[in-house]
């Protein structure tokens, strides 16, 4: 006998197949999904098995919006140790090699401040942004054979970044299943599926900016009134396409070889737009919520981060009404240790604002019923009882 064999297996082959009903979801055994007489569908509910032929109540397959975000702080929860040696393997590394990357080419970098030529004067008190107002600055010293190394830098915390990514995405759906996985399964996952989401990323990215540039080369070249226009008409589609390519990451993470990234994550919102934008929005604002929260809480120790720059020489290149001088950046800055401190603390923010977001994100993808290799065929049918 099977594994998902329907109920009444077993009995003679003239017997009725498995009727529809709700049965024992076959990727969550605490949850019932339907089962329409021959596919699995997306709709999922708490509970016991009901009568056949009884009728889901929910056809979006989304929880309610308050057990959703519970569940997304819950898998976060649950998960975060994995979570945090993901992020001190990817984004630490990459973060650091940046931010002293940065430090490095900072050696000769000096800012010139020229002094206000009519500070206080009766025309800058009428109009304070008039010329002659405010101070000049100039940066001086760069050398620009440090270009190179800083884009190397970036592209690889970028890319640390993506790999996180991709990689907590990984474990937030095996969370959403309760299925377990260790940090290196889902690193490892993250390095083999990289490359799609950079692919179809870019082919989202690219429709952003097509949308912007056609918008806004249109209209200006016809009149600031059609521009006004397209502006207006563009905002609901880079809203839409927002919301029908919000699932790349995960998609890119657990979906099966040669699948349409963009049309996996397009579909998950088939039927549920507007839902599943309320819980984007919500999303969006947790994320908000975290980041300014996390530096809150972090700010007695970034404190130490900054207590290497030299206050004096910051406040005379920020007075408007200081004297003229020349200030070496690494002077004023003093060690890099702060500022490496200053980015771990930073990481540490980022990841869990991240984390939170995949694992709401991971849960939608799964009750919307998004493509996963782990998961049984929808074809299988139920338990037997």
């Amino acid at each position: 006998m099977s594994d998902f064999e329907p109920p009444g297996s077993g009995q003679q082959p003239d017997q009725p197949a498995t009727p529809p009903g709700w049965y024992t979801d076959p990727w969550d055994p605490q949850a019932m999904r339907w089962w329409d007489g021959a596919n699995w569908g997306a709709q999922t509910t708490a509970g016991s098995p009901t009568a056949p032929n009884a009728s889901p109540t929910n056809t979006s397959g989304l929880s309610d919006v308050g057990s959703w975000i519970g569940e997304t702080f819950r898998l976060a929860t649950r998960r975060a140790g994995h979570i945090f040696t993901i992020a001190m393997a990817t984004v630490l590394p990459g973060s650091i090699a940046l931010t002293l990357t940065a430090w490095a080419a900072s050696a000769d970098l000096q800012v010139e401040k020229t002094a206000a030529r009519r500070s206080g004067s009766a025309e800058c008190v009428d109009d304070p942004l008039a010329a002659g107002c405010w101070p000049s600055y100039d940066f001086t010293g760069w050398d620009s054979s440090w270009l190179v190394p800083l884009a190397l830098a970036a592209a690889f915390s970028l890319l640390m970044y993506v790999l996180a990514s991709v990689s907590i995405a990984h474990q937030m759906h095996a969370a959403a299943d309760d299925t377990p996985a260790t940090w290196s399964e889902s690193l490892i996952a993250g390095v083999r599926n990289v490359p799609r989401w950079l692919l179809f990323g870019l082919l989202a990215a690219l429709s952003f900016l097509g949308l912007i540039v056609v918008s806004s080369v249109v209209g200006g070249a016809a009149s600031p009134a059609l521009g006004f226009l397209l502006g207006i008409v563009s905002l609901p589609l880079m809203l839409l396409l927002w919301v029908k390519f919000s699932f790349v990451t995960v998609a890119s993470a657990v979906a099966p070889k040669r699948t349409n990234l963009l049309a996996a994550s397009w579909r998950i919102s088939t039927d549920t737009l507007m839902p599943i934008l309320g819980r984007l929005i919500v999303l969006f604002t947790l994320w908000i919520a975290m980041s300014f929260a996390g530096n809150i809480v972090t700010a007695p120790i970034s404190s130490i981060a900054s207590a290497g720059i030299d206050q004096e020489q910051l406040a005379d290149i920020v007075d408007v009404s200081g004297p003229s001088g020349v200030w070496g950046i690494r002077d004023l800055l003093g060690s890099p240790a702060p500022m490496a401190l200053g980015t771990i603390l930073n990481t540490v923010v980022q990841i869990a604002s991240l984390a939170v977001v995949l694992s709401g994100l991971a849960l939608l993808y799964r009750q919307r019923g998004g493509p996963a290799t782990e998961r049984p065929s929808a074809t299988s049918p139920p338990l037997t009882a």
